[in-house]
């Protein structure tokens, strides 16, 4: 018989619910791994070695890198519960609540000046608390409920809103801050204009509590303490709406707190006394005390606490920044966040047990590396589907959540204006209170003058009769007689102020039952305000739950559906890797294709540059053959033209000769004739130079043919050389024929290399860019992973961390911790057979701590100096600076610390060995095969200064970007 409708509504139910109850009976750090895992939609890290996994756990829980012994012994050992043993045993150490008092120093302070309490006595409260595993919303009561000056609890636990001045506005804005995760400052004037979340009203809500806190010292000799005033509103005005308001005490996401109502007066346990400021007034009701009862009650509480304890363990909280606590900063994982604050409350607020679950989550151990293959586990349509249901679940509670808020608004308007009814009734109470008292302390001193007149009155009256009575016998004696007569008239005088007295007492009774009509007049129309006020306040108290529920569920849709935006991002960007991982192989490919094409066209190269040089050498040749001939020919050419010269130099002669020998036979023939008779002495003369001219003739005409001859014999030669040349030419114009071949050949080899060159070089910058692009897709699908805690944490060591990791790395702590042990024998001695008992060995570790920490603790204060942030600031931000460099460079102090470690290894005669205890020691885990030759050919170089080289290698390790980061 089948089961119907209700009957399987009710099965499923209850086997839903028998589901839930199986899942939150598992630890919590099985169901922070299972909510993490559900999370992603990709591949998460693998479990971080034992080194990086002993190194983080020492410095989140310790504040400083196990030693080198330390290192070994875990990483050696064994065992597969040693990760376990090894979180209870530091959680179990003196070094565990020293740290962590470090911590919540830093974040609660931000490393602010000491004004009333000094910082060494508020971590000493600080570290006694976690010591003695206080828990949580305890120690958060006494640092916000504490006046300073309460039993039990140190004057040190009050700093927080001492050092603030106990101002109400810087209060209530770190309150928030720290406290609850929200940074309300923008909240102060009106509600925040970039977070919907934060409204005005969660300001003062908060304000309402420290609003009517002040700092009390009358004394300069005294600590100063808190004191608190019985009276005072938190009442606001928007400057963006003008719309105005007041608020009762009230913790974020909680109610208003109902408070007790005193008479005029009726409000103190110790009324102060105006003329004596030494009387510090306490209030019977209690605002602040009220903000350390309640806060745990607010989720946001819960919430701020795990998230900052979730960050110091992970590197990264889930909420960053850790004090934007709102749904438009949704958590990695929001139902986690939800889980751990329910749990946190549920361990009853144990810190150490929380961090230990933390710490024992594979989430916690998992090592900081993406994996190789980052693939979506979820199609992208089905998440695109999520996301779009989910916007649209946010969009349906979102309008239900204003429809309530706007229904909140104008009941908290109604109340406003009634609460303003009320409080111009208050006034005339007060006023007929006064009155009504003074008269009844009046009528009270009038009934009292006429008892006390009547009573003398009566006693006067019986002496009287008495004293007439003796008189009376007595009548000789006038004392007797004058007594009587004084009595007599006293009687009278009594009688007569009693009438006085009844008459004033009547008066007096008139006018105090006016003024009790009075008050109670005023005080009947005071309850009625009250009453009508009480009305639109059950009203706001109503709309605020539905508002708040409206609210609960509008938050549990905007975290679904920022969890499916964020998976529906995640694996777009491991698309987007994806895709740039294959646009970067096929860019790798042409690369390899280009470097191929251009390596053989650049191997072409070379047989074409041996033609070329080939054919050089003939041409070469031919050009020294064809220079000598043109040069042979150029001679030949020079010497047929001076032949040339000389010839027709000679022949000019000659001509020249002829022409004188006809002069001369002309002259002759003149000489004889008859006519020219007296001239005759000239025919000696003219034969003789006509004799002259023809033997000069006769000579040039030998020295003619010579010339003629010569220029005949150097034409000759010149024609020959021009032959030689031409030849020589030819030759050279074929050699240089074959060489501009061979040189065109290579010049388009070269010219076709060139273009594969630079078409290599273009697709080297295109792979170039694939790189970036996928470093790119890399980095940013590496911070959602972070973000997502899919892989490992990884953030900078604190300026604590960092000195005291220095501090154990050189050797320095070492050396302390045996002089500490040595100390506590001496102090100590134990007794002969007595055997070492758990106490002593306990109080033996308490006492090494505690003279290791006063010993160094010194050498933080320049860390802090130069690695820490501003007084006031955030603490959490990472930045270097020169400031940094210069000091670990040029200060001497981390050089000087090496010395013990240098020391230590020195000792060690085998490179290995040393490599090893150097790496272990500095970067707690052993030194790769590279790294270990690295070492080996250091120190073989520097034989002749061993030591320093040590010193050198430690001093590297100790300031390298690995040193300075949890991973």
């Amino acid at each position: 018989m089948g089961m119907r409708k209700g009957q399987w509504i009710f099965v499923t139910t209850l086997l839903f619910a028998q589901c839930v109850a199986a899942a939150d009976a598992l630890p919590l750090h099985v169901r922070i791994d299972r909510h993490v895992v559900a999370g992603q939609v990709g591949p998460l890290a693998g479990v971080a070695s034992d080194g990086e996994f002993i190194r983080r756990l020492h410095l989140d829980l310790t504040g400083r890198i196990p030693s080198s012994a330390e290192a070994r012994d875990f990483i050696d050992n064994k065992s597969p519960t040693k990760r376990r043993e090894a979180i209870d045993r530091l959680l179990a150490s003196p070094e565990y609540a020293r740290h962590l008092a470090t911590v919540f120093d830093v974040m609660l302070m931000e490393r602010r000046a000491d004004k009333y309490v000094k910082t060494p006595a508020w971590r000493s409260y600080l570290r006694d608390a976690f010591a003695a595993n206080k828990p949580w919303d305890a120690m958060a009561g006494e640092i916000i409920g504490t006046d300073g000056n309460r039993t039990g609890i140190p004057h040190a636990a009050a700093k927080f809103i001492l050092d603030r001045e106990a101002e109400p506005n810087l209060v209530t804005r770190d309150l928030a801050r720290k406290f609850f995760g929200m940074d309300l400052q923008c909240a102060q004037c009106h509600d925040h204009p970039n977070i919907d979340d934060y409204y005005q009203r969660d300001y003062y809500g908060i304000y309402a509590f420290v609003g009517r806190s002040f700092v009390f010292r009358p004394n300069a000799k005294k600590p100063a303490v808190l004191a608190e005033r019985a009276s005072g509103e938190a009442k606001f005005k928007s400057v963006f709406t003008d719309v105005s308001g007041g608020m009762r005490p009230r913790v974020p996401a909680g109610f208003e707190i109902p408070e007790p109502l005193f008479a005029p007066g009726d409000e103190w346990q110790v009324a102060p006394i105006p003329k004596n400021k030494k009387v510090r007034g306490i209030p019977k009701y209690s605002r602040r005390a009220q903000l350390a009862k309640h806060a745990a009650s607010s989720s946001y509480f819960r919430r701020n606490i795990v998230n900052r304890l979730w960050g110091h363990m992970m590197g990264r909280a889930l909420v960053e920044p850790r004090d934007g606590l709102h749904t438009a900063n949704p958590a990695s994982h929001p139902a986690l966040l939800g889980i751990l604050a329910e749990d946190f409350a549920s361990m009853k607020f144990d810190v150490r047990a929380f961090l230990r679950e933390l710490a024992l989550s594979q989430t916690y151990q998992r090592q900081f590396d993406l994996p190789i293959r980052m693939k979506s586990t979820t199609p992208i349509a089905t998440l695109e589907a999520e996301q779009k249901k989910m916007s649209a679940d946010t969009a349906s509670a979102q309008s239900a959540f204003d429809k309530a808020h706007e229904a909140l608004a104008i009941a908290r308007g109604e109340r406003f204006t009634a609460q303003g009814a009320l409080d111009k009734t208050l006034k005339p109470v007060t006023a007929a209170k006064k009155a009504s008292d003074a008269a009844a302390k009046a009528l009270a001193a009038a009934q009292k003058k006429q008892t006390d007149k009547q009573a003398a009155h009566k006693k006067v009256a019986a002496l009287a009769v008495q004293a007439k009575a003796v008189a009376d016998e007595f009548k000789e004696d006038k004392e007797l007689v004058d007594l009587s007569a004084k009595f007599k008239a006293k009687t009278t005088k009594l009688a007569t102020e009693i009438v006085a007295a009844q008459k004033d007492t009547t008066t007096k009774t008139v006018a105090a039952k006016t003024a009790t009509d009075k008050l109670n007049a005023a005080q009947k129309t005071s309850d009625a305000a009250r009453a009508k006020w009480a009305v639109f306040d059950n009203k706001v108290q109503s709309l605020d739950r539905e508002w708040q529920a409206a609210a609960r569920v509008r938050e549990r849709a905007k975290h679904a559906e920022a969890l499916a935006v964020r998976q529906l991002e995640d694996a777009q960007a491991m698309v987007v890797l994806a895709q740039s991982q294959s646009a970067q192989a096929v860019a790798l490919a042409k690369v390899n294709d280009a470097t191929k094409t251009w390596a053989a066209a650049k191997a072409a190269l070379v047989p074409l540059s041996a033609a070329l040089a080939k054919v050089r050498l003939p041409r070469e040749a031919a050009q020294k053959e064809h220079a000598a001939a043109v040069q042979v020919l150029a001679a030949a050419q020079k010497l047929l033209s001076e032949k040339q010269t000389h010839a027709k130099n000679v022949a000019a002669a000659l001509a020249a000769a002829t022409a004188s020998a006809k002069l001369a036979v002309e002259i002759a023939a003149l000489a004889t004739n008859q006519f020219l008779a007296p001239v005759t002495e000239l025919q000696a003369p003219v034969n003789n130079a006509a004799a002259r001219s023809r033997e000069a003739i006769s000579t040039l005409k030998i020295l003619q043919g010579v010339m003629d001859r010569d220029v005949a014999i150097a034409q000759q030669k010149s024609n020959g050389r021009a032959a030689i040349e031409k030849t020589a030419k030819a030759k050279l114009d074929s050699a240089t024929g074959a060489v501009t071949i061979a040189g065109a050949k290579l010049a388009a080899a070269q010219k076709r290399a060139r273009e594969l060159a630079a078409k290599l070089a273009d697709t080297q910058t295109l792979a170039t860019e694939a790189r970036a692009a996928v470093d790119s897709a890399t980095e940013k699908l590496g911070r959602r992973w972070a973000r997502n805690f899919g892989v490992g944490g990884f953030t900078h060591l604190t300026p604590e961390q960092l000195c005291w990791s220095m501090l154990e790395a050189s050797g320095q702590v070492a050396a302390q911790r045996a002089a500490a042990v040595a100390d506590f024998k001496k102090k100590n001695p134990l007794k002969d057979g007595a055997k070492e008992d758990p106490a002593r060995v306990a109080a033996r570790a308490a006492h090494v701590e505690k003279f290791i920490y006063d010993k160094l603790k010194g050498n933080t204060a320049i860390f802090i100096k130069l690695f820490g942030g501003a007084a006031g600031e955030v603490q959490t931000d990472f930045y270097a600076t020169a400031d940094q460099a210069l000091y670990f460079a040029n200060g001497g102090t981390v050089r000087s610390w090496t010395g013990t470690l240098t020391g230590r290894l020195n000792k060690l005669t085998d490179p290995k060995a040393l490599a090893e205890e150097l790496y272990l020691a500095i970067l707690t885990r052993r030194p790769t095969p590279a790294e270990t030759t690295s070492v080996a050919q250091h120190l073989a170089s520097q034989k002749e200064n061993r030591s320093n080289a040590i010193r050198e290698m430690a001093w590297g390790l100790m300031t390298s970007t690995e040193f300075r980061f949890r991973h």
